[in-house]
């Protein structure tokens, strides 16, 4: 049984960075779908590195023991700070999309006065996502994990995993994002989650409340909020709150990329850069 997560260090060729940020993934995601985008930042921020991990139950972190809460993947996160990562310098900031945004804004708390950047990504920290249907035909993370866990546990091809979402009513962009997840074993293929782990992660993320530390004071950090515009997952109030909470703190920023959806990175990716690099640098 696995102990540690999978880490991934990028950083710009030829520098030395001096300290280093986190990169949290979202449900179902891993490590890969932030690699090119960190690279961009990395070149952006030559002081900086940036540490791309799969959180537990994705990617190459699969095995690690229960229970499996998002504090119990915010406590894998400060367990890196002690192994042995091949980095010279402190972890000083975290960056999380959606699932990861919550892990990460729970790690804050659990380093307090210790971090300068705290970024999440289209993260709702409070409960209102518990509040959104599965049932408007969307991709949910809820109706994701159903149509995983009810599939065979083995594929003769990659094409029989499309065609079985597809019959359940995915969308390709969809498709072949799970698609990722998807690796050869043996004479076929199988799917590389941990899907009993995702589904106690999902239960606990949509049933905590971590919007109190939103407005926490802390001496060092800068906390960044940024909204995909097109996305559902902060509902209105929320984001009015998020505005007056911003307008009060001077060191949280409330930031909307109007154009993008939930997967930021991927539909306003250079919006979404230059943000980072004024800050980061």
């Amino acid at each position: 049984m696995s102990s540690s997560l999978h880490v991934e260090v990028v950083c710009a060729a030829a520098a030395v960075p001096l300290r280093y940020a986190l990169v949290l993934h979202g449900v179902f995601g891993s490590a890969a779908n932030w690699r090119l985008f960190a690279r961009k930042l990395a070149l952006r921020c030559p002081s900086w590195g940036f540490l791309l991990a799969d959180l537990r139950g994705h990617g190459r972190s699969l095995g690690l023991a229960a229970p499996h809460a998002v504090a119990d993947a915010a406590r894998d996160l400060l367990r890196l700070e002690h192994a042995e990562l091949g980095i010279d310098g402190p972890i000083d900031g975290v960056i999380g999309h959606s699932l990861g945004g919550k892990i990460a804004l729970a790690y804050a708390g659990m380093r307090p006065d210790a971090l300068a950047q705290v970024w999440l990504l289209d993260s709702q920290p409070s409960a209102d996502a518990a509040t959104r249907s599965d049932d408007d035909g969307s991709a949910t993370p809820r109706r994701v994990l159903a149509a995983l866990e009810a599939l065979p546990p083995r594929f003769a091809a990659r094409a029989e995993f499309d065609a079985a979402l597809a019959a359940r009513g995915f969308a390709p962009d969809v498709i072949a994002w799970l698609r990722m997840n998807v690796r050869r074993d043996g004479g076929g293929y199988v799917l590389g989650l941990d899907l009993l782990t995702i589904r106690a992660l999902l239960a606990d993320y949509f049933r905590l409340d971590l919007s109190t530390e939103l407005g926490r004071v802390d001496a060092r950090r800068e906390l960044h909020v940024v909204v995909a515009g097109r996305s559902a997952v902060w509902s209105a109030p929320a984001r009015a709150r998020l505005a007056a909470l911003a307008q009060s703190r001077p060191r949280v920023f409330a930031h909307t990329l109007a154009d993008a959806g939930h997967w930021l990175h991927v539909d306003a990716p250079e919006p979404l850069l230059e943000l980072m690099a004024a800050a980061f640098s």
